[in-house]
Protein backbone atom coordinates (compact mmCIF):
# COMPACT_ATOMS: atom_id res chain seq x y z
CA UNK A 1 0.00 0.00 0.00
CA UNK A 2 1.43 3.38 -0.99
CA UNK A 3 2.21 5.87 1.76
CA UNK A 4 0.46 9.19 1.95
CA UNK A 5 2.41 11.95 0.21
CA UNK A 6 0.17 14.71 1.50
CA UNK A 7 -2.15 17.11 -0.25
CA UNK A 8 -1.98 18.13 -3.88
CA UNK A 9 -0.43 21.55 -4.43
CA UNK A 10 -3.26 24.01 -5.00
CA UNK A 11 -1.62 25.16 -8.24
CA UNK A 12 -1.68 21.64 -9.63
CA UNK A 13 -5.23 20.97 -8.49
CA UNK A 14 -6.37 24.33 -9.87
CA UNK A 15 -4.85 23.49 -13.23
CA UNK A 16 -6.49 20.05 -13.31
CA UNK A 17 -9.87 21.58 -12.43
CA UNK A 18 -9.49 24.13 -15.21
CA UNK A 19 -8.78 21.26 -17.63
CA UNK A 20 -11.99 19.55 -16.50
CA UNK A 21 -13.85 22.57 -17.89
CA UNK A 22 -12.34 22.05 -21.36
CA UNK A 23 -14.59 21.44 -24.36
CA UNK A 24 -12.24 18.68 -25.51
CA UNK A 25 -13.40 15.29 -24.08
CA UNK A 26 -9.89 13.86 -24.43
CA UNK A 27 -8.45 16.64 -22.23
CA UNK A 28 -11.25 16.15 -19.68
CA UNK A 29 -10.74 12.39 -19.56
CA UNK A 30 -6.99 12.64 -19.10
CA UNK A 31 -7.42 15.20 -16.33
CA UNK A 32 -9.74 12.82 -14.50
CA UNK A 33 -7.18 10.07 -15.02
CA UNK A 34 -4.48 12.34 -13.59
CA UNK A 35 -6.51 12.97 -10.43
CA UNK A 36 -7.08 9.23 -9.98
CA UNK A 37 -3.40 8.50 -10.67
CA UNK A 38 -2.28 11.09 -8.10
CA UNK A 39 -4.63 9.58 -5.50
CA UNK A 40 -3.19 6.14 -6.20
CA UNK A 41 0.30 7.62 -5.75
CA UNK A 42 -0.67 8.78 -2.25
CA UNK A 43 -1.77 12.37 -2.81
CA UNK A 44 -5.18 13.75 -1.84
CA UNK A 45 -7.27 16.89 -2.28
CA UNK A 46 -7.19 19.11 0.80
CA UNK A 47 -10.48 18.95 2.75
CA UNK A 48 -11.05 22.67 2.18
CA UNK A 49 -10.98 22.05 -1.59
CA UNK A 50 -12.72 18.67 -1.69
CA UNK A 51 -16.30 19.97 -1.97
CA UNK A 52 -15.42 22.30 -4.84
CA UNK A 53 -13.57 19.55 -6.67
CA UNK A 54 -16.49 17.17 -6.16
CA UNK A 55 -18.87 19.74 -7.68
CA UNK A 56 -16.55 20.16 -10.67
CA UNK A 57 -16.53 16.40 -11.31
CA UNK A 58 -20.32 16.21 -10.92
CA UNK A 59 -20.50 19.00 -13.51
CA UNK A 60 -18.37 16.86 -15.83
CA UNK A 61 -20.85 13.98 -15.40
CA UNK A 62 -23.68 16.28 -16.44
CA UNK A 63 -21.88 17.92 -19.35
CA UNK A 64 -20.46 14.71 -20.81
CA UNK A 65 -23.36 12.40 -19.96
CA UNK A 66 -23.17 10.74 -23.38
CA UNK A 67 -19.43 10.03 -23.39
CA UNK A 68 -18.79 6.62 -21.81
CA UNK A 69 -15.04 7.18 -21.43
CA UNK A 70 -15.40 10.50 -19.61
CA UNK A 71 -18.28 9.19 -17.46
CA UNK A 72 -16.30 6.13 -16.40
CA UNK A 73 -13.33 8.19 -15.23
CA UNK A 74 -15.57 10.75 -13.53
CA UNK A 75 -17.14 7.91 -11.53
CA UNK A 76 -13.71 6.52 -10.63
CA UNK A 77 -12.68 10.02 -9.56
CA UNK A 78 -15.76 10.38 -7.33
CA UNK A 79 -14.77 7.17 -5.59
CA UNK A 80 -11.72 9.09 -4.32
CA UNK A 81 -13.12 12.56 -3.64
CA UNK A 82 -16.90 12.07 -3.44
CA UNK A 83 -19.15 11.94 -0.41
CA UNK A 84 -22.24 9.88 0.37
CA UNK A 85 -24.53 12.57 -1.06
CA UNK A 86 -23.18 11.63 -4.53
CA UNK A 87 -24.55 8.08 -4.32
CA UNK A 88 -27.92 8.66 -6.05
CA UNK A 89 -26.19 10.37 -8.99
CA UNK A 90 -23.54 7.64 -9.22
CA UNK A 91 -26.19 4.90 -9.22
CA UNK A 92 -28.36 6.67 -11.80
CA UNK A 93 -25.45 7.30 -14.15
CA UNK A 94 -24.13 3.73 -13.82
CA UNK A 95 -27.55 2.26 -14.67
CA UNK A 96 -27.75 4.32 -17.87
CA UNK A 97 -24.70 2.57 -19.28
CA UNK A 98 -25.92 -1.02 -19.22
CA UNK A 99 -24.16 -1.61 -22.54
CA UNK A 100 -20.84 -0.47 -21.08
CA UNK A 101 -19.90 -2.91 -18.30
CA UNK A 102 -16.77 -0.92 -17.40
CA UNK A 103 -18.88 2.18 -16.68
CA UNK A 104 -21.24 0.12 -14.52
CA UNK A 105 -18.23 -1.39 -12.75
CA UNK A 106 -16.86 2.10 -12.04
CA UNK A 107 -20.22 3.07 -10.53
CA UNK A 108 -20.23 -0.09 -8.39
CA UNK A 109 -16.69 0.59 -7.16
CA UNK A 110 -17.66 4.14 -6.14
CA UNK A 111 -20.88 2.97 -4.46
CA UNK A 112 -19.06 0.38 -2.36
CA UNK A 113 -16.44 2.97 -1.42
CA UNK A 114 -19.17 5.38 -0.29
CA UNK A 115 -20.85 2.64 1.79
CA UNK A 116 -24.09 1.79 0.05
CA UNK A 117 -25.96 -1.44 0.93
CA UNK A 118 -24.30 -4.38 -0.96
CA UNK A 119 -27.60 -6.11 -1.71
CA UNK A 120 -29.03 -2.90 -3.16
CA UNK A 121 -26.02 -2.59 -5.44
CA UNK A 122 -26.37 -6.16 -6.72
CA UNK A 123 -30.04 -5.65 -7.49
CA UNK A 124 -29.36 -2.34 -9.29
CA UNK A 125 -27.04 -3.73 -11.96
CA UNK A 126 -27.37 -6.50 -14.50
CA UNK A 127 -23.83 -7.81 -14.00
CA UNK A 128 -22.40 -11.14 -12.91
CA UNK A 129 -21.42 -11.59 -9.29
CA UNK A 130 -17.83 -11.99 -10.52
CA UNK A 131 -17.84 -8.55 -12.14
CA UNK A 132 -19.51 -6.94 -9.13
CA UNK A 133 -16.95 -8.55 -6.79
CA UNK A 134 -13.99 -7.43 -8.92
CA UNK A 135 -15.32 -3.88 -9.10
CA UNK A 136 -16.06 -3.65 -5.37
CA UNK A 137 -12.69 -5.06 -4.32
CA UNK A 138 -11.02 -1.95 -5.77
CA UNK A 139 -12.02 -0.17 -2.56
CA UNK A 140 -13.29 -2.69 0.02
CA UNK A 141 -12.21 -6.00 1.47
CA UNK A 142 -13.97 -9.34 0.82
CA UNK A 143 -15.96 -9.01 4.05
CA UNK A 144 -17.76 -5.94 2.70
CA UNK A 145 -18.95 -7.68 -0.47
CA UNK A 146 -22.00 -9.24 1.17
CA UNK A 147 -21.54 -12.49 -0.80
CA UNK A 148 -18.76 -15.05 -1.42
CA UNK A 149 -16.20 -14.25 -4.14
CA UNK A 150 -17.02 -16.46 -7.16
CA UNK A 151 -14.12 -18.44 -8.64
CA UNK A 152 -12.48 -16.69 -11.58
CA UNK A 153 -10.49 -18.71 -14.11
CA UNK A 154 -8.06 -16.90 -16.36
CA UNK A 155 -8.68 -19.28 -19.27
CA UNK A 156 -12.50 -19.02 -19.19
CA UNK A 157 -13.17 -15.54 -17.80
CA UNK A 158 -14.69 -12.89 -20.06
CA UNK A 159 -12.58 -10.01 -21.36
CA UNK A 160 -14.51 -7.71 -19.03
CA UNK A 161 -13.62 -9.84 -16.00
CA UNK A 162 -9.97 -10.03 -17.04
CA UNK A 163 -9.77 -6.24 -17.32
CA UNK A 164 -11.27 -5.80 -13.85
CA UNK A 165 -8.92 -8.46 -12.50
CA UNK A 166 -5.93 -6.59 -13.91
CA UNK A 167 -7.16 -3.36 -12.33
CA UNK A 168 -7.08 -5.11 -8.95
CA UNK A 169 -3.56 -6.38 -9.60
CA UNK A 170 -2.47 -2.87 -10.55
CA UNK A 171 -4.01 -1.44 -7.36
CA UNK A 172 -2.29 -4.22 -5.38
CA UNK A 173 -5.64 -5.26 -3.94
CA UNK A 174 -5.75 -8.74 -5.46
CA UNK A 175 -4.99 -11.61 -3.05
CA UNK A 176 -2.35 -13.87 -4.54
CA UNK A 177 -3.77 -16.64 -6.78
CA UNK A 178 -7.29 -15.18 -6.44
CA UNK A 179 -7.97 -15.43 -10.16
CA UNK A 180 -6.43 -18.81 -10.88
CA UNK A 181 -4.68 -21.26 -8.56
CA UNK A 182 -2.32 -22.16 -11.43
CA UNK A 183 -0.96 -18.60 -11.79
CA UNK A 184 0.59 -16.08 -9.50
CA UNK A 185 -0.58 -12.53 -10.17
CA UNK A 186 2.70 -11.71 -11.89
CA UNK A 187 2.36 -14.76 -14.14
CA UNK A 188 -1.20 -13.81 -14.96
CA UNK A 189 -0.11 -10.31 -15.96
CA UNK A 190 2.64 -11.66 -18.21
CA UNK A 191 0.25 -14.10 -19.87
CA UNK A 192 -2.40 -11.44 -20.50
CA UNK A 193 0.15 -9.09 -22.05
CA UNK A 194 -0.16 -11.22 -25.19
CA UNK A 195 -3.98 -11.36 -25.09
CA UNK A 196 -5.96 -10.97 -28.33
CA UNK A 197 -8.08 -8.18 -26.85
CA UNK A 198 -6.06 -4.96 -27.15
CA UNK A 199 -7.68 -3.44 -24.06
CA UNK A 200 -6.84 -6.51 -21.95
CA UNK A 201 -3.23 -6.29 -23.19
CA UNK A 202 -3.19 -2.56 -22.38
CA UNK A 203 -4.51 -3.19 -18.87
CA UNK A 204 -1.78 -5.77 -18.25
CA UNK A 205 0.91 -3.14 -18.87
CA UNK A 206 -1.04 -0.58 -16.82
CA UNK A 207 -1.10 -3.08 -13.93
CA UNK A 208 2.69 -3.41 -14.06
CA UNK A 209 3.07 0.37 -14.13
CA UNK A 210 0.82 0.86 -11.09
CA UNK A 211 1.93 -2.03 -8.86
CA UNK A 212 5.25 -1.20 -7.22
CA UNK A 213 5.85 -4.93 -6.65
CA UNK A 214 5.97 -5.54 -10.41
CA UNK A 215 8.54 -4.33 -12.91
CA UNK A 216 9.29 -4.18 -16.61
CA UNK A 217 10.28 -7.85 -16.57
CA UNK A 218 6.65 -8.71 -15.77
CA UNK A 219 5.43 -7.26 -19.08
CA UNK A 220 4.27 -10.10 -21.27
CA UNK A 221 5.76 -8.71 -24.50
CA UNK A 222 9.25 -8.20 -25.82
CA UNK A 223 9.69 -4.45 -25.44
CA UNK A 224 12.27 -4.38 -28.23
CA UNK A 225 9.46 -5.35 -30.64
CA UNK A 226 7.24 -2.47 -29.53
CA UNK A 227 6.64 -1.28 -33.11
CA UNK A 228 4.37 -4.27 -33.73
CA UNK A 229 2.09 -3.42 -30.80
CA UNK A 230 -1.19 -1.48 -31.16
CA UNK A 231 -0.93 2.28 -30.41
CA UNK A 232 -2.79 2.05 -27.09
CA UNK A 233 -0.50 -0.74 -25.88
CA UNK A 234 2.59 1.15 -27.09
CA UNK A 235 1.39 4.21 -25.19
CA UNK A 236 1.16 2.35 -21.89
CA UNK A 237 4.48 0.60 -22.51
CA UNK A 238 6.19 3.95 -23.15
CA UNK A 239 4.49 5.37 -20.07
CA UNK A 240 5.78 2.46 -17.98
CA UNK A 241 9.35 2.92 -19.22
CA UNK A 242 9.25 6.70 -18.86
CA UNK A 243 7.91 6.67 -15.31
CA UNK A 244 11.06 5.00 -13.96
CA UNK A 245 14.22 7.07 -14.15
CA UNK A 246 16.42 3.98 -14.15
CA UNK A 247 14.43 2.20 -16.88
CA UNK A 248 14.14 5.38 -18.93
CA UNK A 249 17.90 5.92 -18.86
CA UNK A 250 18.54 2.26 -19.64
CA UNK A 251 16.15 2.27 -22.60
CA UNK A 252 17.22 5.65 -23.95
CA UNK A 253 16.98 4.34 -27.55
CA UNK A 254 13.34 3.30 -27.10
CA UNK A 255 12.47 6.75 -25.73
CA UNK A 256 14.16 8.40 -28.70
CA UNK A 257 12.03 6.35 -31.09
CA UNK A 258 8.85 6.71 -29.00
CA UNK A 259 9.11 10.52 -29.04
CA UNK A 260 8.53 10.43 -32.78
CA UNK A 261 6.01 7.58 -32.89
CA UNK A 262 3.44 8.14 -35.64
CA UNK A 263 0.53 7.72 -33.19
CA UNK A 264 -0.23 10.62 -30.83
CA UNK A 265 -1.81 8.10 -28.43
CA UNK A 266 1.61 6.46 -28.07
CA UNK A 267 3.49 9.75 -27.71
CA UNK A 268 1.15 11.09 -25.05
CA UNK A 269 1.73 7.92 -23.05
CA UNK A 270 5.45 8.68 -23.03
CA UNK A 271 4.88 12.36 -22.12
CA UNK A 272 2.67 11.37 -19.16
CA UNK A 273 5.18 8.75 -18.01
CA UNK A 274 8.00 11.28 -18.07
CA UNK A 275 6.06 13.89 -16.07
CA UNK A 276 8.33 13.62 -13.00
CA UNK A 277 11.31 11.81 -14.52
CA UNK A 278 14.66 13.28 -15.45
CA UNK A 279 18.13 11.91 -16.14
CA UNK A 280 21.16 13.61 -17.66
CA UNK A 281 20.76 13.77 -21.42
CA UNK A 282 16.98 13.36 -21.53
CA UNK A 283 16.64 16.96 -22.73
CA UNK A 284 18.46 16.03 -25.96
CA UNK A 285 15.37 13.97 -26.85
CA UNK A 286 12.63 16.11 -25.35
CA UNK A 287 13.65 19.51 -26.70
CA UNK A 288 13.83 18.18 -30.27
CA UNK A 289 10.55 16.38 -29.66
CA UNK A 290 8.87 19.55 -28.41
CA UNK A 291 10.00 21.46 -31.50
CA UNK A 292 8.56 18.84 -33.85
CA UNK A 293 5.38 17.98 -31.87
CA UNK A 294 2.13 19.02 -33.59
CA UNK A 295 -0.40 17.59 -31.15
CA UNK A 296 -1.34 20.28 -28.62
CA UNK A 297 -2.26 17.83 -25.86
CA UNK A 298 1.05 16.01 -26.18
CA UNK A 299 2.88 19.36 -26.08
CA UNK A 300 0.98 20.35 -22.93
CA UNK A 301 2.10 17.21 -21.10
CA UNK A 302 5.66 17.61 -22.34
CA UNK A 303 5.81 21.24 -21.16
CA UNK A 304 4.41 20.14 -17.78
CA UNK A 305 7.29 17.63 -17.56
CA UNK A 306 9.82 20.40 -18.23
CA UNK A 307 8.30 22.64 -15.56
CA UNK A 308 8.15 19.75 -13.08
CA UNK A 309 11.81 18.80 -13.53
CA UNK A 310 13.19 22.20 -14.59
CA UNK A 311 15.01 22.63 -11.28
CA UNK A 312 17.22 19.69 -12.32
CA UNK A 313 17.98 20.81 -15.88
CA UNK A 314 19.35 24.18 -16.99
CA UNK A 315 17.94 23.88 -20.51
CA UNK A 316 14.45 23.15 -19.15
CA UNK A 317 14.68 25.99 -16.66
CA UNK A 318 15.64 28.45 -19.39
CA UNK A 319 12.80 27.29 -21.63
CA UNK A 320 10.19 27.44 -18.85
CA UNK A 321 11.22 30.91 -17.69
CA UNK A 322 11.18 32.27 -21.24
CA UNK A 323 7.76 30.72 -21.97
CA UNK A 324 6.37 32.04 -18.70
CA UNK A 325 7.64 35.56 -19.32
CA UNK A 326 6.28 35.58 -22.89
CA UNK A 327 2.84 34.29 -21.85
CA UNK A 328 0.05 36.66 -20.84
CA UNK A 329 -0.84 37.30 -17.23
CA UNK A 330 -3.38 34.74 -15.92
CA UNK A 331 -2.97 32.74 -19.15
CA UNK A 332 -3.40 28.97 -19.39
CA UNK A 333 0.30 28.67 -20.26
CA UNK A 334 1.31 30.33 -17.00
CA UNK A 335 -1.18 28.23 -15.07
CA UNK A 336 0.27 25.03 -16.54
CA UNK A 337 3.87 26.05 -15.83
CA UNK A 338 3.03 27.04 -12.24
CA UNK A 339 1.20 23.74 -11.73
CA UNK A 340 4.23 21.83 -12.97
CA UNK A 341 6.76 23.81 -10.95
CA UNK A 342 4.67 23.91 -7.74
CA UNK A 343 6.62 22.55 -4.79
CA UNK A 344 10.01 22.88 -6.55
CA UNK A 345 12.66 25.59 -6.41
CA UNK A 346 11.60 26.77 -9.87
CA UNK A 347 8.19 27.95 -8.65
CA UNK A 348 9.45 31.04 -6.74
CA UNK A 349 11.33 32.10 -9.87
CA UNK A 350 8.09 32.02 -11.85
CA UNK A 351 6.30 34.02 -9.19
CA UNK A 352 9.05 36.63 -9.19
CA UNK A 353 8.62 37.00 -12.96
CA UNK A 354 4.90 37.47 -12.36
CA UNK A 355 5.54 40.18 -9.74
CA UNK A 356 8.12 41.90 -11.94
CA UNK A 357 5.50 42.38 -14.63
CA UNK A 358 2.97 44.01 -12.30
CA UNK A 359 2.21 47.74 -12.12
CA UNK A 360 3.93 47.98 -8.74
CA UNK A 361 7.34 47.22 -10.22
CA UNK A 362 6.82 49.35 -13.29
CA UNK A 363 6.34 52.32 -10.95
CA UNK A 364 9.47 51.79 -8.91
CA UNK A 365 13.07 51.41 -10.14
CA UNK A 366 16.38 51.52 -8.32
CA UNK A 367 19.59 52.82 -9.89
CA UNK A 368 22.95 51.29 -9.12
CA UNK A 369 23.87 54.15 -6.77
CA UNK A 370 20.91 53.36 -4.49
CA UNK A 371 18.98 56.46 -5.61
CA UNK A 372 15.26 55.76 -5.76
CA UNK A 373 13.37 56.99 -8.85
CA UNK A 374 9.58 57.17 -8.74
CA UNK A 375 7.60 57.29 -11.99
CA UNK A 376 4.24 57.24 -10.24
CA UNK A 377 2.41 60.19 -8.72
CA UNK A 378 3.86 59.72 -5.26
CA UNK A 379 4.98 62.32 -2.72
CA UNK A 380 7.90 61.22 -0.59
CA UNK A 381 10.18 62.76 1.96
CA UNK A 382 13.89 62.17 2.55
CA UNK A 383 15.10 58.73 1.47
CA UNK A 384 18.22 56.76 2.29
CA UNK A 385 19.21 53.28 1.16
CA UNK A 386 22.12 53.03 3.57
CA UNK A 387 22.21 56.13 5.81
CA UNK A 388 19.99 57.56 8.50
CA UNK A 389 17.99 60.20 6.65
CA UNK A 390 14.64 61.16 8.20
CA UNK A 391 11.47 60.98 6.21
CA UNK A 392 9.55 64.22 6.57
CA UNK A 393 6.97 63.52 3.88
CA UNK A 394 5.05 60.91 5.84
CA UNK A 395 5.71 57.99 3.47
CA UNK A 396 8.40 55.31 3.73
CA UNK A 397 9.43 52.99 0.88
CA UNK A 398 11.43 49.81 0.94
CA UNK A 399 14.14 48.91 -1.52
CA UNK A 400 12.81 47.00 -4.55
CA UNK A 401 14.44 43.67 -3.68
CA UNK A 402 12.81 43.85 -0.25
CA UNK A 403 9.42 44.63 -1.78
CA UNK A 404 9.74 41.61 -4.05
CA UNK A 405 10.51 39.36 -1.11
CA UNK A 406 7.68 40.80 0.98
CA UNK A 407 5.15 40.35 -1.81
CA UNK A 408 6.28 36.79 -2.42
CA UNK A 409 5.91 35.98 1.27
CA UNK A 410 2.53 37.67 1.50
CA UNK A 411 1.33 35.70 -1.52
CA UNK A 412 2.51 32.50 0.17
CA UNK A 413 0.59 33.50 3.30
CA UNK A 414 -2.57 34.15 1.29
CA UNK A 415 -2.23 30.69 -0.29
CA UNK A 416 -1.66 29.17 3.13
CA UNK A 417 -4.85 30.77 4.46
CA UNK A 418 -6.91 28.77 1.97
CA UNK A 419 -5.69 25.57 3.58
CA UNK A 420 -6.22 26.58 7.22
CA UNK A 421 -9.32 26.03 9.31
CA UNK A 422 -10.14 29.60 10.28
CA UNK A 423 -13.36 31.56 10.33
CA UNK A 424 -14.46 33.30 7.15
CA UNK A 425 -14.27 36.66 8.94
CA UNK A 426 -10.59 36.12 9.78
CA UNK A 427 -9.79 34.84 6.31
CA UNK A 428 -11.48 37.77 4.54
CA UNK A 429 -9.84 40.34 6.81
CA UNK A 430 -6.37 38.86 6.41
CA UNK A 431 -6.66 38.49 2.62
CA UNK A 432 -7.84 42.10 2.29
CA UNK A 433 -4.88 43.31 4.37
CA UNK A 434 -2.48 41.22 2.31
CA UNK A 435 -3.90 42.53 -0.96
CA UNK A 436 -3.64 46.12 0.29
CA UNK A 437 -0.03 45.64 1.35
CA UNK A 438 0.85 43.97 -1.97
CA UNK A 439 -0.68 46.79 -4.00
CA UNK A 440 0.78 49.59 -1.83
CA UNK A 441 3.71 48.30 0.26
CA UNK A 442 3.86 51.09 2.81
CA UNK A 443 5.02 50.22 6.30
CA UNK A 444 1.56 50.92 7.66
CA UNK A 445 -0.13 48.44 5.32
CA UNK A 446 2.58 45.83 5.75
CA UNK A 447 2.18 46.14 9.51
CA UNK A 448 -1.59 45.64 9.15
CA UNK A 449 -1.04 42.43 7.16
CA UNK A 450 1.50 41.19 9.69
CA UNK A 451 -0.93 41.88 12.54
CA UNK A 452 -3.67 39.84 10.87
CA UNK A 453 -1.35 36.89 10.24
CA UNK A 454 -0.01 36.90 13.78
CA UNK A 455 -3.55 37.09 15.14
CA UNK A 456 -4.58 34.03 13.12
CA UNK A 457 -1.47 32.15 14.19
CA UNK A 458 -2.25 32.85 17.85
CA UNK A 459 -5.86 31.63 17.47
CA UNK A 460 -4.77 28.42 15.74
CA UNK A 461 -2.17 27.72 18.42
CA UNK A 462 -4.72 28.28 21.18
CA UNK A 463 -7.15 25.80 19.62
CA UNK A 464 -4.43 23.13 19.10
CA UNK A 465 -4.79 23.33 15.33
CA UNK A 466 -1.98 23.68 12.79
CA UNK A 467 -0.09 26.82 13.70
CA UNK A 468 3.30 28.25 12.95
CA UNK A 469 3.28 28.59 9.16
CA UNK A 470 1.56 31.97 8.84
CA UNK A 471 3.25 33.16 12.01
CA UNK A 472 6.66 32.38 10.56
CA UNK A 473 5.76 34.19 7.35
CA UNK A 474 4.53 37.21 9.30
CA UNK A 475 7.78 37.33 11.26
CA UNK A 476 9.85 37.16 8.07
CA UNK A 477 7.84 39.94 6.41
CA UNK A 478 8.19 42.15 9.49
CA UNK A 479 11.95 41.56 9.55
CA UNK A 480 12.42 42.42 5.86
CA UNK A 481 10.28 45.52 6.24
CA UNK A 482 12.30 46.65 9.24
CA UNK A 483 9.31 46.50 11.59
CA UNK A 484 11.26 44.40 14.11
Amino acid sequence: MKRSRGFLEKQRLGYLKSQLESNNPSVVRRSLQDICRLYRAGYAVHPSQAAGTELTVLGVLHKWAGDAGVVRWALLCLAHIGRANCLPVICEVGQKFTNHPEVSAAAIAAMYKLRRNPEEIRSSFDLSDSSIALAALQHVGPARLGFPIPPIKADTASDEELRLALVLVGLDRAPENLFDPKYTNAELVRALGRHDDEIVAQYSIWAVAENENLSLRDVGVNIVDFEGLPPNVRGYLFRLIGASGDEAALHHDILAAAAFDEASEARIGLAIGLSETYFDGLEVITLDWLTAECDEEVRDHLVFHMARTGYKCGAYRKYVLEEYEAAGENSEVRQRLEAGAAGTSLYPELRRLSFAGSDLFRELSVTNNNTFNFNANTNVGALSASGSARNSGGATFIEQSGVEEIRAKLLAARDELRQLEVSEELRVGAVAAIDNASADPSLEKIQAAVDWLQRIDTILAASARAAGSVGAIAGHVAKVAGLV
